[in-house]
């Protein structure tokens, strides 16, 4: 079993948290995750919603390219603002790339005038909010534990959200793999609360 899934379980074990519904992106990690995760609880039968919208940050031409190696032929500086700015995008994908999505069958269903060819961090943030408010808000607000299984810049963006962290304060948001957040909904201020 993966370390991160291992402790993430053993930390959701410690706070009895019981889920109702678990969402996740397409992406294998993730979905590998969740079902490691949901077996050590053992919370199997969950409502699971796999939405793209979860999916990683998309890096442009930088896709699955390493990050030691890119940073070292374009410069750390130049990778690093790429990585870890808010509004900076790396550089576009051609429609023709072998890497775009459209050419994954993960996305057939998704119009192709959508799907990113490179993404901000806000780009990735203005993907994942709406979700989040049209559908898992709504039952956050019912009472359901809901739990969300994404991947690092995902969450930078939806905790940058959550906690109206400030633009210039977002590049040192770190966070930690396997390392559950919780979050409780306040109705009264209509807002989350660690």
């Amino acid at each position: 079993m993966p370390e991160p899934s291992k402790n993430a379980a053993d930390i959701c074990k410690k706070a009895a948290f019981q889920i109702d519904t678990a969402y996740t992106s397409l992406l294998e990690r993730a979905v590998e995750t969740l079902e490691i995760l949901l077996a050590e609880l053992g919370q199997n039968s969950i409502s699971i919603q796999p939405t793209w919208c979860l999916n990683e940050r998309h890096y442009g031409c930088l896709q699955g390219l390493n990050k030691a190696e890119t940073a070292r032929r374009l410069g750390a500086q130049l990778v690093m603002g790429w990585r870890r700015s808010y509004s900076i995008r790396p550089p576009t994908l051609e429609l023709d790339d072998y890497r775009h999505p459209r050419f994954d069958p993960l996305y057939a269903h998704i119009p192709d005038e959508i799907l990113p060819r490179t993404e901000s961090l806000a780009d990735t943030e203005a993907r994942i909010v709406p979700y989040l408010q049209d559908n898992i808000l709504p039952e956050i607000k019912t009472g359901k534990n809901v739990l969300l299984v994404a991947h690092g810049n995902t969450l930078r963006a939806l905790v940058s959200f959550l906690e109206s962290i400030p633009i210039p304060k977002i590049p040192d948001l770190i966070i930690p793999t396997g390392m559950p957040i919780f979050y409780r909904y306040d109705p009264a201020e209509n807002k989350f609360c660690r």
